[in-house]
């Protein structure tokens, strides 16, 4: 045999080394969730405003900037009947066309994570599936309870925060409807869809403790947005950051079922509109 014909022997009989493929699909779609949610909800949500409170200011004849100023929620009772008409409009309408079309976006985007989470909730016998949808029942309905206590108990130390009381002045008022649509269904799918799956995936990576402070943060200082800084914003800041850490556990306990942590922030949002109504 041939020296050349040895050599091709030798080399077909090594191991072929095949470069191992990273996949980043994970990555990709943590990006464009994250990316969607700031687009849609943040900068979107801030235009809307913005083109609501112009466009209303207009039909009842008041200054846009009061309207602006009212729609924080502070001082609400000192400004006219019209800017404080145009304030809730304003607000309710912008703040309801924001978390829909966040929503939609979301799910295009996210759509993969919520059909795997989806079908692992039905996942087993007949007895897995109902002991699994009542834990689920069960954290939401143990969230909102304590959610709600730890709300009264900090309501003896300092006042709401703007962001909870220009939601009961909208709740009370004539298109009441749309924050209730946005409170109870379309705020808890987007938070937590952003919050938990988005933040606690990435989050986690680093460390756990870094993923509950990170997700407990990010939940709780865009409800203080409207808040001045002062001695009670802190005090006001403690219940957002508990409730932020509670939701986290509930999807992290159920092995990151991001359907666990929407059902428990659905419920808890539903029982406190009851206690305004």
């Amino acid at each position: 045999m041939q020296d050349k014909d040895i050599n091709n022997i030798e080399n077909n009989n090594k191991p072929t080394y095949i470069p191992e493929k990273k996949d980043n699909s994970e990555n990709t779609t943590l990006v464009f969730g994250t990316l969607t949610f700031i687009i849609l909800f943040f900068i979107g949500g801030l235009i809307l405003q913005y083109i609501f409170v112009y466009a209303l200011s207009g039909y009842f004849n008041v200054d846009s900037n009061e309207v602006i100023k009212a729609s924080t929620g502070v001082d609400y009772n000192t400004y006219s009947e019209g800017v404080r008409n145009a304030a809730l409009l304003s607000t309710a309408w912008a703040n309801f066309l924001a978390y829909f079309i966040t929503l939609v976006g979301m799910i295009i985007v996210l759509r993969k994570f919520l059909f795997k989470d989806f079908k692992k909730i039905f996942e087993g016998n007949r007895k897995e599936v109902i002991k699994r949808i009542l834990i689920i029942l069960g954290c939401g309905i143990l969230f909102a309870g304590i959610a709600l206590g730890i709300d009264k108990l900090f309501s003896l130390f300092t006042k709401s925060s703007n962001n909870q009381n220009l939601i009961v002045l909208i709740i009370r008022s004539n298109v009441g409807f749309l924050m209730v649509i946005s409170t109870v269904f379309l705020a808890p799918i987007v938070e937590e869809l952003f919050y938990r799956k988005i933040a606690f995936t990435f989050l986690k990576r680093f460390s756990l403790p870094i993923a509950y402070i990170g997700c407990s943060l990010l939940f709780a200082l865009p409800h203080m947005l409207s808040t001045n800084m002062s001695s009670e914003w802190i005090l006001q800041l403690i219940p957002y950051l508990l409730c932020g850490g509670m939701l986290t556990f509930i999807y992290h306990i159920n092995k990151e079922n991001i359907y666990a942590s929407i059902v428990a922030h659905m419920l808890n949002n539903l029982m406190a509109l009851l206690l305004i109504i």
